[in-house]
């Protein structure tokens, strides 16, 4: 995801000033709509139509994202035939591996909607965008940050990782890996090697679990419809979740629920068993379940794998509640590079 969208902002040559607009205001819009939930509808509805407060800030915010949003989707409709390979090219070649009717729209439900016939609109592409910019940047930086966090407060975890790392680089010696040199001295992973660390699958799990990125979500019902327990939700009516409550309960994760404890998530040899998702839903569950949940956890392993392995930490964190779990100025940390 980040990659993705890295390559593909580069690559586009985005001005500076757009790129800097968007960055404020893309984290300005996320603030007031956390905000939104926090006071009186009329309230917000009020400092909309004064155009004052908050309320001005998210319009602007919303103007700055659509700049940068529309430059970046022409921009990629002009490099269509650059053999371009990112995730917003996929996208816009989509026509062309399924064929539009006359009216342009697709003939095949490509994006998993139940409805046929959606064409891939300038406002369907923006917001595939900023999807992934969300997840590859809020989602999973905190996922990484309080990751990092619970490490340095358990060290038994901490060194655990690392002997699971150590074994992956020992295995290296007994196999054909042509740059074992290299790899080493930088401290980075293979996609296979990411693959094997189970362990590291069950902290990040455990740690998401205590402390989810999205730490509440809502929906809206589409139709009426009859919960399992009998509840009858009708058409329209918002149903909000609450992953962060959900992963402290007892009557969902025992009594040890408050305890950051990795192994609740391996078997009896080693091996990461993941919870169900209606359990565990820091991804969503159902039908709108993340498409990024892989990718997400290859990065953030990726990343964490890297950093543990060259480094140690010693960390003291404030938390920042909203749309997204995240740490008041960033997490501040004291790095030392480990001696062998």
């Amino acid at each position: 995801m980040i990659n993705d969208v890295t390559e593909k902002i580069l690559r586009s040559k985005v001005p500076d000033h757009i790129v800097e607009a968007f960055v404020c205001g893309f984290q300005d819009v996320l603030q007031v709509t956390a905000e939104r939930f926090l006071v009186p509808r009329f309230w917000w509805r009020m400092m909309k139509w004064l155009n004052i407060g908050g309320e001005k800030r998210l319009k602007d915010g919303l103007a700055a994202v659509e700049n940068f949003t529309t430059f970046v989707i022409e921009q990629s409709k002009r490099e269509r035939d650059t053999n371009r390979r990112d995730l917003l090219a996929r996208f816009l070649n989509l026509p062309e591996v399924f064929p539009a009717s006359e009216d342009g729209t697709l003939q095949s439900d490509v994006c998993g909607d139940e409805q046929e016939g959606k064409s891939i609109s300038d406002s369907f592409l923006r917001d595939i965008l900023l999807s992934f910019i969300l997840a590859g940047r809020d989602a999973v930086v905190s996922g990484v940050i309080f990751c990092l966090w619970l490490l340095c407060l358990h060290p038994r975890v901490d060194e655990n990782v690392l002997g699971e790392l150590r074994g992956i680089i020992e295995d290296r010696k007994f196999s054909n890996y042509e740059d074992v040199g290299d790899v080493d001295k930088m401290g980075t992973f293979t996609y296979e090697e990411v693959r094997k660390m189970n362990y590291l699958h069950a902290v990040l799990s455990e740690s998401m679990r205590v402390y989810p990125p999205v730490p509440a979500n809502l929906k809206f019902a589409a139709e009426d419809v009859t919960l399992p327990d009998g509840i009858k939700v009708f058409k329209g009516t918002q149903v909000a979740y609450n992953a962060f409550a959900m992963g402290r309960a007892a009557r969902i994760w025992g009594t040890y629920c408050l305890e950051f404890q990795p192994e609740r998530w391996l078997n009896e040899h080693g091996v990461f068993e993941p919870a169900k998702s209606f359990k565990y839903p820091v991804f969503q569950a159902g039908p709108r379940i993340c498409l990024g949940k892989d990718l997400a956890f290859i990065e953030m392993k990726l990343l964490v794998a890297s950093l543990i392995w060259n480094f140690e930490f010693a960390l003291h964190p404030r938390l920042s509640y909203g749309v997204n779990m995240l740490m008041v100025n960033g997490l501040l940390v004291t790095v030392k590079r480990r001696l062998r």
